[in-house]
């Protein structure tokens, strides 16, 4: 009888904020397919909290990155007390973690609650808090410049420029996987990276993008198709991409083993 009332409860959520409920399960597919079906509640609250403050309260970082990339406000308000934005909250607890996946997608760290205070105001004196709000809103805003210029090089044809433009791309990609340790955000952030480096590549093979791409190639962990890390990744890559780069990967690795572990040839 319980649980009848608990899945009921649930599907009645479900149909009334499909979006948040989804986000809230912590379910990648699920999250993905209820996204598609109602784009439009991207952003709708339920008690006072949004799909994104869903996602957090449960740690999903797999569903709030989906989330930023379909485009949910990356700056949200909760619906009560002192009008905190989501990134009021996380820069209380000082989750570097979460500064960083929100600074990237476009928090504004400049927004203040009702007492006034900012959320660099908020994060405890000397910590790595206060940093990552400084740093990572400064890649932020070279990330989606070179985005800008990326978009007019490739619009007027500009092949070099563009290439250019899109290993810069890709080194801000690098720089946020280099400083972080969430094992699932780190390997997307190098893939994302490695995704700019190729279409870079495309654009005008250069040594220097050439170079980027191999370093970055050797930073990428390969997956095999029925992990859970893969599965999760073909959400957000093209699945062509992601099979290219693991098929080349796990090849690499294995001729790697087979140099360490293979016998010396006799004398």
């Amino acid at each position: 009888m319980r649980f009848f009332i608990h899945t009921k409860a649930f599907l009645v959520s479900l149909s009334i904020h499909p979006v948040f409920t989804a986000a809230e399960l912590g379910n990648l597919d699920v999250l993905n397919a209820t996204i598609k079906a109602h784009p439009n509640k991207l952003n709708q609250y339920k008690q006072a909290m949004s799909p994104l403050h869903g996602a957090y309260t449960h740690k999903h970082y797999d569903c709030m990155l989906l989330l930023l990339e379909s485009g949910a406000n990356a700056s949200p308000r909760l619906g009560f007390d002192r009008q905190w934005t989501l990134l009021h909250t996380v820069s209380y607890k000082s989750d570097s973690t979460t500064i960083r996946l929100l600074l990237l997608y476009g928090a504004n760290p400049q927004l203040k609650d009702s007492q006034e205070l900012t959320p660099f105001d908020l994060a405890p004196v000397n910590s790595m808090a206060r940093r990552y709000l400084q740093e990572t809103r400064q890649l932020y805003i070279k990330l989606e410049n070179n985005k800008r210029l990326a978009k007019q090089a490739i619009s007027h044809n500009q092949r070099e420029n563009a290439a250019i433009y899109l290993s810069k791309i890709a080194e801000c990609w690098q720089s946020a996987a280099d400083s972080e340790t969430h094992p699932f955000l780190r390997q997307f952030y190098y893939y994302k990276a490695l995704e700019k480096a190729k279409q870079a590549l495309q654009q005008q093979p250069s040594t220097k993008i050439v170079s980027l791409t191999d370093k970055l190639s050797s930073y990428i962990q390969p997956y095999d198709r029925k992990s859970t890390m893969y599965n999760k990744l073909s959400v957000f890559f093209d699945k062509n991409f992601l099979e290219n780069v693991c098929s080349k990967a796990c090849v690499e690795k294995e001729s790697l083993n087979q140099q360490i572990y293979s016998p010396a040839p006799p004398s």
